[in-house]
C-alpha cells in the first residue's frame, strides 16, 4: 500500500518524531517531489524563525526589562 506524504508527516519529520518506516517514506518523497521539498523548507524556515524569536528578544523588550529591574 502506498501512502501519500502529508503536511503532518512533514511536521513530525521536522521534529524527529517519525517512526523509521515513515522517515524513509518522507525522505523518499522529499527527494522525488520538489513541491514536498519546498513545503518542508518552509516548515524548517518557520521553525528557525520561532526559535530565533524565542531566544532573541527585541532591543525594546530588553530595555523595558532593564528599566523595570532598575526600580
Amino acid at each position: 500500500m502506498h501512502k501519500n506524504t502529508t503536511f503532518n508527516d512533514l511536521l513530525l519529520f521536522a521534529f524527529n518524531e517519525t517512526q523509521l518506516a515513515d522517515t524513509v517514506r518522507v525522505v523518499n518523497a522529499l527527494d522525488a517531489d520538489p513541491l514536498i521539498s519546498n513545503e518542508y523548507a518552509e516548515i524548517q524556515a518557520t521553525i528557525s524563525g520561532i526559535q530565533e524569536a524565542a531566544v532573541k528578544p527585541s532591543e525594546r523588550v530588553m530595555q523595558k526589562i532593564l528599566a523595570y529591574a532598575a526600580k
